[in-house]
């Protein structure tokens, strides 16, 4: 954790507050222009002709308590690992959950096709991203985890048990999350030999190619269903 915060072991958690003004704001112009929810929510029937919903559903919500608890959670766990991983790092991670979250969503139509024509919003995938996040630096740290995985354990039943919740974006956002951390806290620990420049570059590419990687995942799991499922 220590190596993981040499970007930004203090600060303004800007990104936390970025991401909860983006969702803030397309919640305000999805209740002025609900038409805009119908380009921008993830459909997986609709998703070759908007492809970027596989992000921007991410930033939509469907209801004031469902982006209230959202923000909330996003305030509560961003605010306390973002200035322990660093902004970019801190950004990295909050968009490869969001993806996670799309990419099992899409791949959990193929046992159930009947989810294909579901609308899906909200920033729960990546929010439990960074639950994963706050697991795997605690476990690095030595930390007692049995908190966080009582969270995890709480909401993902929660999921379950109430109808309208994707709790498929929660299990991807979580794994995505998990994954995610891991390899950025390990590429952030010093090497000999390796100055701070090549390090940051080195880290910069290795970011860049999770968020590619994840964009070319949701893609093969539409291309599976197209093929399955047809147009």
């Amino acid at each position: 954790m220590g190596s993981a915060s040499r970007a930004a072991a203090t600060g303004t958690p800007v990104v936390t507050y970025a991401m909860m003004a983006i969702c803030v704001l397309m919640y305000v112009v999805t209740l002025l222009v609900p038409t805009t929810k119908l380009s921008l929510a993830l459909v997986p029937a609709r998703l070759m002709a908007h492809p970027w919903t596989v992000l921007t559903g991410a930033f939509l919500h469907g209801g004031i308590m469902h982006i209230l608890f959202n923000m909330l959670s996003l305030y509560w766990v961003g605010r306390a690992i973002e200035p322990v991983l660093g902004r970019w790092r801190f950004l990295t991670l909050y968009l490869v959950s969001a993806l996670g979250g799309s990419a099992f969503i899409l791949v959990w139509c193929l046992i159930q096709p009947s989810e294909i024509f579901v609308s899906t919003v909200g920033a729960s995938g990546a929010v439990f991203g960074l639950f994963g996040a706050v697991f795997v630096l605690q476990r690095l740290g030595g930390s007692d985890t049995t908190a966080i995985l009582t969270l995890l354990g709480i909401n993902l039943v929660y999921g379950f048990m109430v109808s309208g919740i994707s709790w498929q974006g929660h299990i991807g956002g979580a794994i995505a999350g998990v994954c995610a951390t891991w390899v950025l806290v390990h590429m952030a620990r010093p090497r000999p030999g390796v100055t701070q420049v090549h390090q940051n570059r080195r880290e910069a590419v290795v970011a860049l190619g999770m968020i590619a990687g994840m964009l070319v995942l949701n893609a093969l799991a539409f291309r599976v269903l197209y093929e399955v499922y047809g147009a």
